[in-house]
């Protein structure tokens, strides 16, 4: 898979220009498709997008962690299935950097900042970043490995219009769709995946 930072870190005027366009049309999009979330906040959609959002567990039986290479495999494949379904041509990785301070202070320019903690000295703030990638199956498997050993968080993966979010997390994945109908389909496509929790979860 390509990857295309949407800064260098020696960026020109230019590059500033285009990262400028690219952060204000995605951030209409956003407010146009999920206006009640904040992008940093992925945990968000599932509560206000109840009739657009479905979760899938990674693993036979809902268990949370992968253990052994074949439970690696499972859980990779079922991500990877799901993604191939949404995914075709250019994507949006969002991926997340917590700090303690809402001011970024590294090279490459965050999307949005959010707060996550505001009690006072134990303040977090989520940076979200944005590389753009041409979809795959298996590419981002690495990423996704860390995100099942919950050694990594807030990760989003995005077509270009952001019709679709796919937000993995340790122990599964979840999905938007732009439609209840959308989701249906899908979710009735993977019906051995879903959660026992009534409530999906």
């Amino acid at each position: 898979m390509t990857s295309t930072p949407l800064v260098r870190s020696a960026a020109t005027v230019s590059d500033m220009a285009s990262l400028r366009h690219v952060h204000e049309r995605l951030t209409e999009l956003w407010n146009q498709r999920w206006p009640k979330a904040h992008p940093c906040l992925p945990d968000q959609l599932k509560t206000e997008y109840r009739n657009q959002w479905v979760r899938f567990h990674s693993l036979p039986e809902s268990k949370r962690y992968p253990e052994a290479d074949h439970e690696y495999a499972t859980a990779l494949g079922r991500c990877n299935t799901v993604m191939d379904e949404l995914f075709n041509g250019p994507i949006y990785l969002m991926t997340t950097v917590y700090t303690s301070s809402p001011d970024w202070s590294g090279e490459d320019e965050p999307w949005r900042t959010a707060i996550v903690e505001d009690e006072p000295g134990f303040e977090s703030y989520a940076h979200l970043h944005l590389a753009q990638h041409e979809w795959e199956p298996g590419a981002l498997d690495g990423l996704l490995r860390r995100v099942a050993d919950d050694a990594e968080a807030g990760v989003t993966i995005t077509d270009p219009n952001l019709r679709w979010l796919f937000h993995p997390y340790d122990g599964g994945m979840d999905v938007l769709a732009p439609t209840t109908a959308e989701r249906d389909a899908l979710r009735d496509r993977h019906r051995d995946w879903l959660p026992k929790h009534p409530l999906g979860f």
